[in-house]
């Protein structure tokens, strides 16, 4: 998924997400609320590129959570003012036979685990 849509390859991406896609982002993000579908999620991209020249995630560690993944990942942007942004992201994922079903975002990893249903790492 990363890889594609760092790459702007949307129609790999949309590939992969489920016709009921959701995908929901905080109120502080720079697209907030829950996007449905793939048109929501190519709507919300679009907007996206309109807001950063360049934008990326650094993947670090995935929790496979039986159905769900939750994603810890760097979010770096930099903005067409040439402005700086780097910041921690959780993504939890939903699958449904292998495609992404909902995607909720997180800069907090404890919320993103108490989403989840997971305790932090020490609660296990």
């Amino acid at each position: 998924m990363y890889e594609a849509w760092h790459a702007g390859d949307l129609p790999r991406v949309l590939d992969l997400l489920d016709p009921e896609f959701e995908w929901v982002n905080p109120d502080h993000a720079v697209e907030p609320g829950t996007r449905h579908g793939r048109d929501g999620f190519a709507k919300a991209m679009a907007n996206l590129d309109s807001s950063f020249e360049h934008q990326t995630h650094l993947l670090g560690e995935v929790e496979d959570l039986g159905g769900r993944v939750l994603w810890h990942t760097i979010f770096q942007a930099r903005g067409y003012s040439g402005a700086q942004i780097e910041v921690p992201e959780q993504h939890l994922w939903t699958l449904r036979d292998g495609k992404i079903l909902r995607m909720q975002w997180f800069h907090d990893a404890d919320e993103a685990r108490r989403a989840a249903g997971v305790g932090s790492p020490d609660e296990r």
